[in-house]
C-alpha cells in the first residue's frame, strides 16, 4: 500500500514539529495543525508498536480483533490456525460488520495484497473456503511481527478510516472461546459476548444439545452431516457472514425439466423456513440462519425444516422424476398424510 509519511508534509520529525522538513505554510494555525499530525503520527507508531509485540505472542488457536468502538463498523481478525495466520475483514449484510467498503477502501485492500469477498460455490450456495465472503489475505510464515502489525495499523488507518488509535477497541480469544488478554495493547479491552464467540463453536453448542449426543461429527468440510432417514442434511457455520447453512441434496441423478421446476416452486410458494432449487443434477433444499442471540431457536427450525422437506418430499419426487434419495427406503404410500411444507417436527 502506498502511503504518505506525514512528517514529509507536516514538518514533523522524530523530535516533534520543526525537524525534518520545513512547514510550507507559516503561523499559529499552521504550527497548530503540524503538532496536531506529529501527535497523531506518533500515536499510530506507538500502536503498531504495541500491535508487534501482541502479534509475537499470538500463539495456535488465538484469535485478536481490532474493532472501532461503533456498533456495525469495520473489525480486523489476526487468527492462528495450524501453525499459519490468517487476517479477515467479515464483510456481508446482516453481519453486523462492515457491509460494503467503498471503492477507495476496497483499491487499498488490494494494493495491500488482500483477496476480495468471493461468490457462491458450485451449489449455489454462499460458503467459507473458497467462496469466503469477507475480505482475507494469508500472512507469509516468513513475516516479522513488526510486519504483521504494519499491515494491521496500515488497514484500520487507511482502509476503515479510523482517524485516531483512540477509536479502537480490541478483543481477543482462543477458538475455544476463553478469553485471552494482551497487557502491552494500550486499546481498551472489550469482554466477550457469547456472540463475539466464534461461531463454529457455538453452532456446535446447541446441535449437541438439539441430537443428544455428547460429541459431534465433522466431514472434510468442517459440516456436521446429520442423517434423518432418506435424507442426509449438513449444517455449515459462515464465520465470515456470521450465519448457519443448513441444506441437503434432497435427490440426485436427477434429469431435470420444466415439469420438475414446476413442482419446486410449487413447494417454495407454500415454504416458510427452506428453499429447494436445482443445480446441475441435484435438487438441494437450504435454509440459512443469522448467527446472531437467536441462533438456537433458529438453527432448530431450519434442521427441522430442511430435514422434514428432504425425508418427506425426496421420495415423492423420486417417483415422479427419476434420480435417487441419499439414502434408499421403501416408498412412502400415495396417500400418506404429512405435516404442511413450512412447518418442523
Amino acid at each position: 500500500m502506498e502511503l504518505v509519511d506525514e512528517r514529509s508534509v507536516s514538518g514533523c520529525g522524530a523530535d516533534g514539529p520543526g525537524v525534518g522538513a520545513p512547514v510550507t505554510s507559516t503561523g499559529t494555525g499552521a504550527a497548530w495543525l503540524a503538532a496536531r499530525r506529529c501527535s497523531r503520527t506518533a500515536a499510530w507508531d506507538t500502536l503498531q508498536a504495541e500491535l508487534a509485540v501482541a502479534v509475537a505472542g499470538l500463539e495456535e488457536g488465538h484469535r485478536l480483533v481490532l474493532r472501532t468502538r461503533a456498533p456495525g463498523g469495520p473489525r480486523l481478525e489476526l487468527a492462528v490456525d495450524a501453525q499459519r495466520m490468517r487476517a479477515t475483514i467479515p464483510t456481508g449484510p446482516g453481519t453486523g460488520d462492515w457491509a460494503v467498503p467503498d471503492r477507495l477502501a476496497g483499491q487499498r485492500l488490494r494494493r495491500a495484497g488482500w483477496h476480495p469477498p468471493c461468490g457462491p460455490d458450485e451449489r449455489g450456495l454462499t460458503f467459507d473456503g473458497p467462496s469466503q465472503p469477507g475480505w482475507r489475505r494469508d500472512v507469509d510464515p516468513a513475516a516479522t511481527p513488526p510486519e504483521i502489525a504494519g499491515m494491521a495499523t496500515t488497514v484500520v488507518r487507511d482502509a476503515f478510516g479510523v482517524p485516531l488509535p483512540s477509536w479502537l477497541v480490541y478483543q481477543g480469544f482462543t477458538r475455544d472461546g476463553a478469553e485471552v488478554v494482551f497487557g502491552g495493547l494500550g486499546l481498551e479491552r472489550v469482554p466477550l459476548h457469547p456472540v463475539d464467540l466464534p461461531l463454529a463453536n457455538r453452532v456446535d453448542g446447541v446441535l449437541a444439545e438439539l441430537l443428544h449426543v455428547d460429541e459431534l461429527i465433522h466431514d472434510e468440510d468442517g459440516d456436521v452431516p446429520v442423517r434423518r432417514d432418506t435424507a442426509m442434511y449438513y449444517v455449515r457455520a459462515n464465520e465470515a457472514r456470521r450465519t448457519v447453512t443448513v441444506f441437503s441434496p434432497m435427490l440426485r441423478d436427477v434429469t431435470v425439466n420444466a415439469a420438475l421446476v414446476g413442482r419446486l416452486n410449487e413447494l417454495n410458494a407454500e415454504a416458510t423456513y427452506a428453499r429447494t432449487f436445482v443445480k446441475g443434477t441435484t435438487v438441494m433444499v437450504a435454509a440459512e440462519v443469522d448467527g446472531g442471540e437467536a441462533l438456537a431457536p433458529g438453527l432448530e427450525r431450519a434442521c427441522d425444516a430442511v430435514s422434514w422437506l428432504a425425508d418427506h418430499w425426496g421420495p415423492r419426487l423420486q417417483r415422479e422424476f427419476g434420480g435417487s434419495t441419499f439414502f434408499e427406503s421403501e416408498d412412502p404410500s400415495p396417500g400418506e398424510a404429512g405435516p404442511p411444507v413450512g412447518l418442523y417436527l
